[in-house]
């Protein structure tokens, strides 16, 4: 016996020209780029919807172009997204964001189009495993985020980049030296684990925050700023760091051993923070800086902390610290706060004219 199998009808592609030009135009272009696989009709009708957007958008800009790839290429894949960046890069795009992973091109980092290094409409570029170019030209940027990212030039420097408000370098391959200078916008930058960096330079006037972590072989950090808030360092050996600021509002130090100098010129430093520390920092032969509100410490190790020294203190927190060679002292002048918490056989010396004293 024949089983007859009953074919339904194609009701899609039987559908009138005018309702699908309806339905296309009720979905957005990443929707409607979807129902191309739906028939032939719908991919006709999608094909015209996109001449006719790219005919109302005379100039070719493109808001946002985000490629994100983390599988192999293959013979048939490589030259199509090749295709695809170098199309990309005609346009006028303002927020460019492209991750291809190392692993999709065998351990190697992607070489983009130079056209996006010479761009004068892209403002925020974010890019992780490609390479940056020598000639970096880009007028416009106001945002950079470069994540795995591997230098053709070992110094760094935004000087075709003026109009830069916030900059990101994270896991940066062939880095040396960074240099930000005179960048009136640049208002954040932020470093985590460059490996190979061995200086920072900033000079930029409305610079606000500056975040560090873990410059194992960077020795020695330069900020001018006037308008600077906070600088925090995280995980840094044999470090020498140098501030002009007019009023620091928060100076952190995390996990930093044998710094070899804080030079901060400052009116006042609101608050200095110092976390798992090892060694004498506030002695006066590594931290100049006298004007200093409040100061806490947490998981040190220290000796001596002489204090008598800085004028503006208000308020003084030690918390778990202990010594490293001998009982530690605190030797204080009058002040209004002094706060201590779980901290083993420390020692207070408070000098004379006592008005009042809390512990």
């Amino acid at each position: 016996m024949v089983k007859i199998k009953r074919v339904r009808p194609d009701l899609i592609s039987r559908l009138p020209e005018d309702v699908i030009h309806e339905i296309m135009r009720r979905l957005s272009v990443k929707q409607a780029a979807k129902t191309c696989v739906l028939s032939k009709r719908f991919f006709a009708s999608y094909r015209a919807l996109s001449q006719r957007l790219e005919k109302s958008n005379p100039e070719n800009i493109i808001e946002r172009f985000k490629f994100h790839m983390d599988i192999r290429f293959n013979k048939q894949t490589k030259p199509l997204i090749a295709k695809l960046l170098n199309k990309a890069a005609m346009r006028k795009v303002r927020e460019l964001d492209i991750n291809i992973h190392r692993s999709v091109v065998g351990g190697f980092f992607y070489n983009l189009p130079s056209a996006f290094f010479t761009s004068e409409s892209i403002q925020i570029l974010k890019l992780q495993y490609c390479i940056l170019p020598y000639d970096l030209y880009l007028p416009h940027l106001q945002i950079l985020v470069l994540v795995g990212v591997m230098m053709q030039d070992k110094t760094f420097t935004a000087t075709t980049a003026s109009m830069i408000k916030s900059v990101k370098f994270d896991h940066c391959y062939n880095l040396t030296h960074l240099e930000l200078l005179r960048l009136p916008h640049l208002k954040n930058v932020e470093v985590i684990s460059v490996e190979n960096l061995e200086s920072i330079k900033i000079q930029a006037l409305n610079l606000q925050h500056v975040n560090l972590y873990s410059l194992e072989k960077t020795s020695k950090i330069e900020i001018e700023a006037s308008s600077l808030e906070q600088v925090v360092v995280v995980g840094s050996e044999h470090l020498k760091i140098e501030i002009r600021a007019l009023n620091l509002k928060n100076l952190r130090l995390v996990r930093c051993c044998d710094i070899r100098s804080v030079k901060v010129e400052a009116s006042t430093i609101e608050r200095l923070v110092l976390v798992r520390y090892i060694g004498d920092i506030l002695d006066h032969r590594v931290f100049n800086c006298l004007s200093v509100e409040d100061i806490s410490l947490s998981y040190c190790a220290f000796n001596t902390l002489k204090l008598e020294r800085f004028s503006h203190l208000k308020r003084i927190s030690v918390r778990d610290c202990s010594s490293y060679l001998r009982k530690p002292c605190i030797q204080l002048p009058n002040r209004q706060h002094i706060e201590l918490d779980s901290c083993s056989d420390v020692e207070i010396e408070i000098s004379e004219n006592i008005n009042n004293r809390r512990r």
